[in-house]
């Protein structure tokens, strides 16, 4: 099915219900919605790509968003003011991601760092000319990257199970564009943004196949510590002190304390189902939020390590899940639609249509100053711009 080239719906207007469901098929709609009796100021524009955008990175400016195509290859760059693609790096240079890969913007938005796993390197990238720069020989297939906040060192989780039988991490000193091994006993999920690495920089966490999770001490680049857990998604709490990992048999959640890496609460929650389910945490650092694939989200009081709703049931499986600059709200795509939860009163809230059908994967992606959303989707991906008003 061909794209129309501008797909949008946009969100206005007063009406005395709220809209719960619309399927849009690639029309310039306009779309009245109310939440809590106040009209939404807000617009959803589709982009639409050559192919499914698999992996997207967003410049620390929140001008520049980086999607990898999953079937071609090649990224496309996107001007998010102008929300529209604005060069796209040939395919011959970034192999597809249905062979894995993922990527990361350095902190000051000069470069972009690609995980090549189809050549077994790390690809540099200069964003003011959209040129590779480098390709770095990592040990077999890197899959998952992240940056230290400094921007000086690069971890890529390399899962060699089908060459060596081996796994490690490629560690990447990037002013010197040098690379070293780091050994591990875990095997990385081999999935995009599954790794973490603290606010201060000091530790990197890796999530492994039923293996646990590696601590990586970043000033001696060992591992220090393996959790024992079987989690595919873990997250941080804002000021590192705990580690949240997803764990999949049985359904819980593990509380970790950072400092000694042992752990201090486990709370059962629904059945997950691996790697399509996510987990995030407030900004705040008083909430954690995790999706089910049968529909529904848990919410946590972190404070208490407790569970404060599990009725938070969605018509569609969860796809997506991210959280607001200012810990009120909740992003949970679906298919078709991206759902709003109210973290105040633990409740479903907006219902925003998706003018282009979303994808499973990490994000949604939020802007730094958090007034914008990006949900990559079918064809395409669709920016949420709450600068937007429409009268």
């Amino acid at each position: 099915m061909r794209l129309l080239p501008i797909t949008q719906i946009a969100v206005s207007g007063a009406t005395s219900r709220v809209l719960r469901r619309i399927v849009v098929s690639h029309l310039k709609l306009w779309l009245p919605l109310v939440f809590s009796g106040v009209a939404l100021a807000q617009s959803a524009t589709g982009i639409p790509l050559e192919e499914f955008p698999s992996v997207l990175g967003l410049n620390p400016a929140g001008t520049r968003l980086y999607a990898i195509g999953y079937n071609k290859g090649g990224i496309s760059v996107i001007d998010t003011d102008a929300k529209s693609v604005i060069a796209t790096i040939p395919s011959g240079l970034v192999l597809p991601v249905s062979q894995g890969g993922d990527l990361v913007v350095s902190p000051d938005g000069t470069r972009i760092f690609v995980a090549d796993q189809a050549r077994n390197q790390i690809t540099v990238i200069d964003a003011a000319t959209n040129k590779v720069t480098a390709g770095l020989a990592a040990n077999s297939s890197p899959a998952s990257v992240v940056l230290t906040p400094n921007g000086r060192k690069l971890y890529a989780a390399n899962n060699d199970f089908f060459t060596t039988g081996r796994f490690s991490l490629t560690v990447v000193d990037t002013a010197a564009l040098s690379i070293k091994t780091i050994p591990l006993t875990i095997q990385p999920t081999g999935i995009a943004r599954t790794m973490l690495v603290n606010p201060s920089g000091t530790r990197v966490y890796v999530p492994g196949f039923g293996s646990g999770v590696s601590v990586i001490d970043t000033a001696t680049d060992t591992v220090i510590a393996t959790i024992q857990a079987n989690a595919w998604r873990i997250a941080l709490s804002p000021d590192g002190s705990r580690l949240y990992l997803y764990n999949q048999t049985p359904s819980t959640v593990i509380v970790v304390n950072t400092s000694t890496n042992s752990v201090v609460a486990t709370i059962p929650v629904l059945k997950n189902g691996g790697s399509m389910d996510q987990i995030a945490i407030t900004p705040d650092g008083t909430r954690l939020f995790v999706t089910h694939q049968a529909g529904g989200v848990t919410e946590i009081d972190t404070r208490t390590n407790t569970v404060l709703s599990t009725a938070i049931v969605f018509p569609q499986m969860p796809m997506g899940l991210a959280v607001s600059a200012d810990s009120t709200t909740v992003y949970v795509v679906e298919p078709t639609a991206l759902q709003f939860i109210d973290v105040a009163t633990n409740s479903l809230g907006r219902v925003l249509p998706l003018p282009i059908p979303a994808l499973p994967g990490p994000g949604p992606v939020v802007s730094p100053d958090g007034r914008r959303i990006f949900v990559a989707g079918t064809l395409g991906l669709t920016e949420i711009d709450f600068r937007t008003s429409i009268n």
